[in-house]
């Protein structure tokens, strides 16, 4: 995994409504909106399970000292990728 990267969301109500990534050593980004599905660097995504996580990159992320301001662009960008909690 990566040491760090750049992540912004836009949260209106509590709800993450845009958000994106950005890997630098790496050179990918990835973006989602609300609705509009998930992206990285031009292509779809489609996950089974934050944004390592949707472009299939990592089975699982976990942080300990988090905040929210850590999770709400991926925690979109997996959902819009159709990934989630196990049910």
């Amino acid at each position: 995994m990566r040491p760090w990267g750049v992540t912004m969301a836009l949260v209106v109500l509590g709800e993450v409504i845009v958000g994106g990534s950005h890997d630098p050593l790496a050179g990918t980004t990835v973006v989602a909106e609300r609705g509009g599905g998930a992206w990285s660097d031009g292509r779809r995504l489609v996950a089974g399970g934050l944004a390592s996580v949707a472009s299939g990159g990592l089975s699982a992320f976990v942080e300990i000292d988090g905040g929210p301001w850590d999770y709400a662009a991926g925690s979109l960008a997996v959902r819009e990728a159709g990934g989630g909690p196990p049910r």
